[in-house]
């Protein structure tokens, strides 16, 4: 066992998950810390709490860290509304709500259909999609789930190369054990097939007005979304605090650990 496969199964003992109905879906959920502040942290694709356990160990010190896993349901609507119903499970009015990826994409609508429930909100590694990428974005998710699964695997390698070797090493192992069942590992991708192919129903480029209450944060070489698309996210927030930077990829957080984490628990944090 690696360092962090022993810190892994170390936070997976002291973070036992917690279980709720709420609409219409069945939700698994990491409570943690003592707040104020309360933060709602969104995964990415593949939709796990546990993939955010290295931003709950450091944020539970000085925050309440809700994480919920993502039901597996193809409707944005449903999700979001679900998130309302955790925060009101979780005796939460409002929460600061960071997303990553397809976490921010959920968050981006959970800021337009529930906003009073939100109050800081960082949106890291996501754009807007145009038309035609939202289309080719459709075709690509209708491929075999066993050859998505081996497209995610090779992301996963290639995203991890400026990663310390052994947390390198760990993410892929993460990453395989999630696609084991790559029906089921990737089924929460139907979600991103909603969100863009539905922008008026979800109001996607429809501003919001949060001045010094926004952080949108990602990477210039993202490969998931253009600079038109990431342009987009930034005017549908005017008065965003923008933290682009040049180099990092999809999950720049690993390639600027330090500068990455500063920022996000800085904007966070020192609220």
């Amino acid at each position: 066992m690696t360092d962090w496969d022993a810190r892994f199964a170390a936070f997976r003992a002291a973070h036992k998950p917690a279980r709720a109905r709420l609409a219409g879906s069945d939700w698994e959920y990491i409570d943690a810390g003592e707040g104020p502040p309360a933060i709602l942290l969104l995964p990415g694709g593949l939709g796990v709490a546990e993939s955010s356990f290295r931003a709950i160990s450091r944020l539970e010190p000085r925050a309440r860290v809700i994480a919920p896993t993502i039901p597996a349901v193809g409707d944005v609507g449903q999700v979001v509304d679900g998130l309302a119903g955790l925060l009101d499970h979780a005796g939460l009015e409002r929460v600061h709500v960071s997303g990553h990826s397809l976490g921010s994409g959920l968050a981006h609508v959970l800021v337009r259909r529930h906003p009073d429930r939100v109050g800081r909100l960082a949106l890291g590694s996501f754009g807007l999609y145009t038309r035609t990428h939202a289309r080719l974005a459709t075709l690509f998710l209708r491929l075999p789930p066993r050859l998505l699964a081996a497209y995610y695997r090779r992301a996963a390698a290639r995203l991890t190369s400026d990663a310390d070797p052994a947390e390198a090493a760990f993410l892929r192992a993460t990453v395989d054990e999630v696609l084991r069942d790559p029906r089921e590992g990737l089924a929460r991708l139907q979600l991103l097939v909603d969100l863009v192919n539905h922008p008026r129903r979800y109001r996607l480029f429809e501003p919001v007005e949060r001045p010094g209450r926004v952080l949108i944060i990602g990477a210039a070489d993202d490969r998931g979304f253009s600079a038109v698309e990431r342009e987009a996210l930034i005017t549908a927030y005017p008065g965003a605090t923008v933290r682009i930077f040049p180099r990092g990829g999809h999950w720049v957080a690993l390639a600027e650990q330090a500068a990455y984490e500063a920022t996000l628990d800085g904007f966070l944090l020192d609220a």
